[in-house]
């Protein structure tokens, strides 16, 4: 595999995209495509981009967290491991915002959870849901406290 072309694709295809935050699993398929002998899965490519010093890798959540990946993914959030380029990383403003809106889609798959848990009486479920929910919303309220009304430069002085 030529490391050169690998890496040739994929700042293409960072400084291209219109999300700026790639998952890694997209890079690797795009890098499959164009160039045949660059086959190399999304845990080989994921090393190598750690190292780049141009792109920065976010980390999505891990297993053991209250929101896991999967209630992301049911929200239609791709959380695993993401590439950005560190020319293209927001501001703090605006990432609290789009944090801010994932929080709404978020909070939106858990109570329709929640109302389905309780339908089907599912109490364990719904204590679950029930404080997830809650977590969500606090950390919602979080987010928004951090956003200066019309400012993208950063979070709110304390």
């Amino acid at each position: 595999m030529n490391m050169e072309r690998i890496e040739e694709l994929c700042l293409n295809y960072l400084r291209q995209s219109d999300n700026p935050l790639v998952p890694v699993t997209v890079l690797a398929e795009y890098c499959a495509r164009e160039d045949k002998d660059g086959r190399l899965s999304a845990e080989e490519l994921l090393p190598f981009l750690r190292r780049h010093g141009e792109v920065r890798v976010m980390e999505g959540p891990s297993e053991n967290e209250a929101i896991g990946a999967e209630l992301f993914s049911a929200a239609g959030i791709d959380m695993g491991p993401r590439a950005i380029l560190k020319t293209r990383i927001p501001a703090p403003g605006e990432i609290a915002a789009m944090l801010s809106a994932q929080a709404e889609d978020m909070l939106h798959v858990l109570r329709t959870a929640l109302a389905k848990a309780e339908k089907e009486e599912d109490h364990d479920r719904a204590a679950a849901l029930g404080k997830a929910l809650e977590r969500t919303e606090a950390m919602k309220a979080r987010i928004a406290a951090t956003i200066r009304p019309n400012d993208n430069k950063g979070p709110a002085k304390k």
